[in-house]
């Protein structure tokens, strides 16, 4: 599980869109990673603009899925997590 050490701290969900122009397919998510478990990541996402609109997007996509303490499972094979950089 190569996100265990992410897990408790803020990261960027990163994902992937097949036929998609490179900016929309390298968008950041900010999120909160909540635990890793059954090959699935388990996340909050932070505040952003319009979140409820890219959730909604994201949900039917098939990029996450809601949990049912209204947090999102991010299947890895749809998305993958980066380390959140501070500047």
């Amino acid at each position: 599980m190569k996100y265990e050490e992410l897990v408790d701290e803020k990261a960027l969900a990163v994902l992937r869109w097949n036929n998609m122009g490179e900016r929309a397919s390298k968008l950041k998510i900010p999120v909160y990673v909540k635990s890793v478990d059954d090959g699935e990541v388990n996340v909050s996402v932070l505040e952003i603009p319009m979140r409820e609109q890219y959730l909604t997007i994201w949900q039917n996509s098939g990029h996450m899925a809601p949990a049912s303490d209204g947090t999102f499972l991010l299947d890895p094979c749809a998305a993958w997590i980066e380390a959140w950089e501070t500047p």
